[in-house]
């Protein structure tokens, strides 16, 4: 368990996707918080879930809860330890892999529009020197990519991806750079007879949607999801600036 929990901490800044550059981390500051929702009726329930896993140790936790009794936002810790800011619902905080979710739906936007083939393989869109170096790849599609049946191997299974990680913490990674790390590695499975989650899936994939579109991945996340859901206050990290304040 504290193997998995060590590698999903390591891999908070990763879908990033690119290039490299040292960025300024800014402290965090109070942010505006939402009026309160402290008359649902499970409220102090919730807050002792959040509570007991801030006495356990975790840094910071904002949830929100919707169900038929209401809406309830609640949150415990800090979101800057340094500077002893306290977490808020507010607070803008990392998805890590959850961003593979906008991603896929991006893709289904996409074929919906008739712009992508699921069906394609990959091989037919991304040089040939990329293909050749990862197992599968000459067999896998879009589709197999975004449900994770390429058996293509995680490169965040790799223990250099995690000492570089060590090594340069606050790096941009380049999608090239990433796939480095799954080179001539053995693939999980044949294309298509089974499952299984991998990272380098999901670099691929946005690699395949820049090279049918010619456009950024990241700025057609903005027009084609992000906008037009009124997700104002949702951010591609590293690939879009981030606001000013409130960002745990």
């Amino acid at each position: 368990m504290l193997k998995s929990v060590s590698k999903l901490l390591a891999l908070l800044p990763l879908f990033c996707l690119l290039n490299c550059h040292e960025p300024v981390i800014k402290p965090t500051d109070i942010c505006t918080n939402a009026p309160g929702t402290a008359n649902h009726p499970k409220a102090a329930v919730y807050q002792s879930v959040i509570d007991k896993y801030i006495k356990a140790g975790l840094p910071g936790i904002a949830v929100l809860v919707r169900d038929k009794s209401g809406t309830w936002a609640g949150s415990g810790g800090q979101a800057d330890i340094k500077e002893n800011t306290p977490m808020l619902p507010c607070h803008i905080s990392k998805t890590a892999s959850l961003t593979k979710i906008f991603i896929a739906t991006l893709a289904l936007k996409l074929a919906e529009e008739g712009k992508i083939n699921l069906d394609e393989k990959i091989a037919e869109k991304l040089p040939a020197n990329i293909i050749s170096k990862i197992k599968n790849a000459e067999t896998a599609t879009l589709r197999n990519l975004l449900n994770h049946t390429s058996g293509i191997y995680d490169f965040s299974n790799n223990n250099n991806f995690y000492l570089a990680l060590l090594n340069y913490p606050t790096k941009k990674w380049k999608p090239e750079e990433l796939l480095q790390f799954a080179y001539n590695q053995e693939a999980k499975f044949p294309t298509g007879t089974s499952s299984g989650y991998s990272n380098t899936n999901t670099v691929l994939a946005t690699m395949v949607i820049e090279a049918v579109t010619g456009q950024s991945h990241a700025a057609l996340l903005r027009e084609k999801i992000l906008a037009p859901l009124g997700l104002s206050s949702s951010y591609y990290y590293w690939q879009e600036e981030l606001p000013a304040h409130g960002v745990a």
